[in-house]
């Protein structure tokens, strides 16, 4: 019972001092979330994907997710029917940039 009042007393002498110091070294200790704030590992990239996706692949994607009633005019240089890679893509890009 000696050792557990030796600590009491030990840790309201240097009470305030710990909280501080456990203040500035927190953010340098290692993460260890809660299984419920634990962040999802993003989806891999589809491999149909060409490795360097065409500027109006991006544009049609920018297009397609703009509220309709605020759209310009759909991007001319995007072809009417898109390629298969295309639909792969954009659900890729939609699950990763939300």
């Amino acid at each position: 019972m000696g050792v557990l009042r030796r600590r009491l007393v030990v840790f309201a002498v240097y009470g305030v001092g710990l909280a501080s110091l456990y203040l500035i070294v927190d953010p340098v200790l290692p993460n260890t979330a809660r299984p419920e704030t634990a962040a999802v590992a993003a989806p891999a990239r589809p491999a149909s994907a060409p490795a360097r996706i065409p500027a109006w692949a991006w544009e049609l994607y920018d297009w397609e997710t703009t509220e309709p009633a605020l759209r310009p005019p759909r991007p001319a240089a995007a072809p009417m029917r898109p390629p298969a890679w295309y639909a792969d893509w954009r659900a890729w890009r939609a699950a990763v940039a939300h």
